[in-house]
């Protein structure tokens, strides 16, 4: 009742948008530990004592300091103020100071890798790697750049410019096609391994369908974390390079609207869908796909009673959900952007109680080969998904 309410309510109106974003936050941790092994060390458990001896007798001399003499207001902010320099001294020494980097740390051979986080708080300590990370958020601008300079290169290379410019890239011939590009988690070509025997081809669908289109190797700006990274690029056609390592280009710098293949798709007469099988707010995403020109963006969270295999939303679910999406389309043609979430790591354990193909090798320890037997697995389900998306696509009427 009303009454039993008033008692377990707080009488402060709650924001439920604030509300939201700290149960975000929370699952953010709650995932992000899930693949997390601290490797404990004697030196980390001494560090942690130390620190809990610090605070009791820094608790225990502050409190017989205050007992006998309360300390004025100016001892006080003097110390706050010495505090906070010694913070941002150390903070632009390590961090923003690109002398240091630049000459110190190769002396002290300190290595900050930018994808194996994990390793750089092992070797260097928390403040050499948290403090250096920082600086990674920061772009410092060229010498020299400016808009006149970009023009003149412009103008030094009219025919890149003329080869592209007002020009539609699908064949006139073809009006109106419907896009589907996905971005396939963790997918890789199984049969380019040495020292291994596979029972089957795992990507045998995509290279059937290979021989009507094109396949080939594509180099990613990143390896083992950072999705986002060649999703953006892939989106915007532009470079990660000049960003830090570690940088998340939707959450860092993509705050108004920007020209990418989903806008282009929209300002000519498309429907344009997002489509990823985890949570939206990762990386950004529930904010820079609007930004991009994304209609509408389903999630996790937007899904019925999806399919799971292993620990993720399987890519059966996601083919299903495609074919959803374009029967409910409507009239317009469509862009449809879809990223996978199955075939995520890790690989530790094993993630699934049968297998289509079988995974053998002489080389390989018995905990590796699960990983690969895994890793394969993934690969196939993967696959199998495109070629149940490419023959549904074939009885449909409209060029997709």
């Amino acid at each position: 009742d009303e009454k039993s309410l008033n008692k377990i309510m707080p009488k402060k109106k709650i924001n439920p948008r604030v509300y939201q974003i700290k149960n975000n936050q929370v699952i953010n941790i709650e995932d992000i530990v899930s693949f997390i092994d601290i490797p404990w060390k004697p030196y980390m458990i001494c560090a942690v004592v130390l620190l809990f001896v610090y605070l009791a007798v820094y608790t225990h001399i502050e409190r017989r300091f205050a007992e006998k003499k309360q300390r004025r207001y100016t001892f006080r902010i003097l110390m706050s103020v010495v505090a906070y320099s010694l913070l941002v001294f150390v903070l632009c020494f390590v961090s923003l100071g690109s002398k240091v980097r630049d000459n110190l740390f190769d002396k002290i051979n300190l290595k900050i890798s930018g994808y194996y986080t994990i390793a750089d708080y092992q070797k260097n300590g928390f403040i050499l790697t948290f403090f250096t990370h920082i600086s990674d958020l920061i772009i410092e601008t060229p010498e020299g750049y400016n808009e006149d300079k970009i023009l003149a290169i412009k103008e030094k290379y009219p025919e890149i410019s003329e080869g592209f410019e007002g020009k539609r890239v699908v064949s006139k011939s073809i009006k109106n096609v419907n896009v589907i590009a996905i971005q396939s988690e963790s997918l890789w070509d199984p049969k380019k391994m040495e020292n291994i025997t596979l029972s089957g081809d795992p990507l045998k669908n995509m290279r059937q369908l290979s021989k009507k289109g094109f396949m080939g190797t594509l180099v990613s700006p990143v390896f083992g974390c950072n999705t986002c990274v060649p999703e953006f690029e892939f989106l915007t056609g532009f470079s990660s390079y000049f960003l830090r390592s570690g940088a998340y280009p939707y959450s860092q710098y993509v705050h108004e609207s920007i020209s990418s293949l989903p806008s282009n798709f929209k300002n000519n007469g498309y429907v344009t869908y997002g489509l990823h099988t985890y949570d939206k707010y990762f990386y950004g995403r529930n904010k820079a796909y609007g930004l991009m020109g994304f209609d509408k963006f389903v999630g996790k969270s937007d899904l019925v009673d999806p399919e799971i295999k292993g620990t993720y939303v399987s890519d059966d679910e996601v083919t299903r959900q495609i074919i959803k999406m374009y029967e409910e389309k409507g009239d317009k043609p469509m862009f449809l952007y879809a990223i996978t979430m199955q075939n995520h790591g890790n690989y530790l354990k094993q993630r699934y109680d049968e297998y289509d193909i079988m995974v053998n090798s002489r080389v390989l320890e018995s905990n590796d080969l699960i990983g690969l037997k895994d890793a394969v697995q993934g690969v196939h389900d993967a696959d199998k998904a495109l070629g149940d998306l490419a023959a549904y696509f074939s009885k449909v009427s409209e060029p997709t």
